[in-house]
């Protein structure tokens, strides 16, 4: 597995790469759910299940971000055992990084061919993927401040996009 950190509007900001075939076992509260910050996912599949009750929860795919799905947690706390059985990536924004607290997220997802309109003021994260505004490139991981009002932003290629919008 490989992490590599990003700045993003002020927090820290985590890229996660897996090879096909990694785990990885995460702890979650008495909640059923990871404790440790959010996470989107932008490629390949996480299956998941409870380490201790073998409780299969729903996979994480591209676009599944955390915060977005608040009954996906496990009926029991422990570990939760991700596999990935395909080469996967993921953006978490950890607690333990932004001592100040977690932005709120939205999952933002561009698809080729489409037009997606962003408003003045909005702060995009790209995640994944080749983004054209205002006929500038802006190829993912990177921060995206629109100022200068509404925009259309349109794919660059044939690939979804990633991203998360902090509010």
């Amino acid at each position: 597995m490989k992490f590599t950190p990003h700045a993003a509007f002020g927090k820290v900001v985590i890229l996660a790469q897996t090879n096909a075939g990694d785990s990885r076992v995460v702890p979650i509260g008495n909640d059923g759910k990871v404790k440790s910050g959010w996470y989107y996912y932008t490629q390949g599949v996480a299956k998941v299940h409870v380490l201790e009750t073998g409780e299969q929860l729903e996979d994480r795919t591209p676009g599944w971000l955390n915060a977005e799905h608040a009954g996906a947690g496990a009926t029991t706390s422990g570990n939760l055992q991700l596999n990935f059985p395909v080469p996967t990536e993921w953006l978490c924004i950890p607690h333990q990084y932004n001592k100040s607290g977690l932005p709120t997220l939205e999952s933002i997802i561009f698809k080729p061919g489409e037009i997606t309109a962003i408003s003045n003021n909005s702060d995009i994260f790209l995640v994944r993927g080749k983004l054209n505004i205002k006929g500038k490139t802006f190829i993912g991981p990177t921060q995206i401040r629109i100022r200068s009002g509404d925009v259309e932003v349109t794919v660059d290629g044939d690939q979804t996009c990633y991203g998360v919008k902090f509010l």
